[in-house]
């Protein structure tokens, strides 16, 4: 990631252009699966002496058999909130902005994941897990977590790009892997297809979150493009994106399985404090899947959040996200159950 950010400091702007790619005829809608995304949940303090911030955001969002979100912070009882460059979370803080979300599944491996070292990753996993959520991106036992729907076996994983510096060893139980390469896509694809292909034998859907990418940048690299492309057509059906902190598109990818597979490049933040606009506007996705995996229904919610309310308010201006974000709120191609 440093690499990357030398780049940016001597040439600027690192992403190419990108032609988003989201056009295209999806199946019947009211599929059997819902899942909800959302951005990444940051610590910010302000909002322990505010208001509900979500009093505003569409209730159905939280209603999804899946609703999942990346966590950038730890939670460790041990040490007292603190935010950036270490942070860590509370109880409090959770039952405030996590818990009225209905978050069922939660990201765990990012570049704050060792904030608190593996003890306080370690904490978070059980702090979350006693809450009856599913932690993915780190597991001392498996890289990946199944979930049950119905019928239908989900299985879910996590990577994370880097860890801010922080040491990780091979018996760490956090999922890493090279996702920010500037020119080998092999080598990330070397550690993550061998997953992606376990979950496939073990679940009829896969659902992959990636904490990857350049802060603050609109688009993809082209490596990235690469990657995820590569992971769709090995097996992936859902790519989950976060990290740069702002909306990059979705892409609606045929892969050569024969299905439909959906990428989301960067979800961006959900609920941050950050002062930059850009990183203060933000959309959910409400998302329906075929038991086979295939994207039948997509429906983007856009907001942005009020620094003087410290809550979320809907977004009017489209213009202000990515096209296929835009694409997907003005018009209605799933049913929202």
């Amino acid at each position: 990631d440093a690499i990357f950010y030398l780049r940016k400091l001597i040439f600027g702007t690192i992403s190419r252009p990108y032609e988003e790619n989201y056009q295209v005829e999806l199946l019947d809608p009211c599929c059997p699966i819902t899942l909800t995304v959302f951005g990444d949940l940051m610590y910010s303090g302000e909002l322990m002496n505010a208001g509900d911030p979500y009093s505003n955001v569409e209730k159905s969002l939280f209603q999804s058999e899946i609703v999942f979100a990346n966590l950038e912070f730890p939670i460790d009882t041990r040490f007292p909130e603190s935010a950036f460059p270490r942070f860590n979370g509370s109880s409090e803080y959770f039952d405030k902005v996590v818990a009225p979300l209905g978050i069922n599944v939660m990201n765990i491996a990012n570049n704050h994941s060792l904030d608190r070292g593996i003890e306080g990753l370690r904490s978070t996993y059980s702090f979350l897990s006693d809450h009856g959520i599913h932690c993915v991106g780190f597991g001392e036992n498996r890289r990946f977590t199944i979930i049950s729907v119905d019928e239908a076996e989900i299985a879910v994983s996590g990577f994370t790009f880097g860890t801010n510096g922080a040491t990780v060893n091979s018996e760490s139980g956090l999922n890493v892997a090279e996702l920010n390469t500037i020119d080998h896509a092999e080598t990330p694809l070397s550690i993550i297809i061998p997953i992606v292909k376990l979950m496939s034998e073990e679940a009829s859907v896969v659902v992959l979150s990636l904490h990857w990418g350049l802060e603050f940048e609109s688009k993809p690299t082209e490596i990235q493009v690469e990657i995820a492309r590569k992971l769709c057509d090995e097996g992936v059906d859902l790519i989950i994106g976060h990290h740069p902190h702002v909306l990059q598109p979705l892409e609606v990818y045929k892969n050569n399985r024969g299905t439909t597979s959906l990428i989301i490049y960067s979800i961006g933040n959900w609920i941050s404090s950050m002062k930059a606009k850009d990183c203060r506007t933000t959309a959910s996705l409400k998302i329906e899947l075929l038991e086979d995996g295939s994207v039948c229904g997509i429906k983007a919610f856009p907001y942005r959040f009020d620094l003087s309310k410290m809550q979320l308010v809907p977004l009017s201006n489209l213009s202000l996200i990515p096209k296929s974000f835009a694409y997907y709120s003005a018009t209605t191609p799933c049913c929202l159950h």
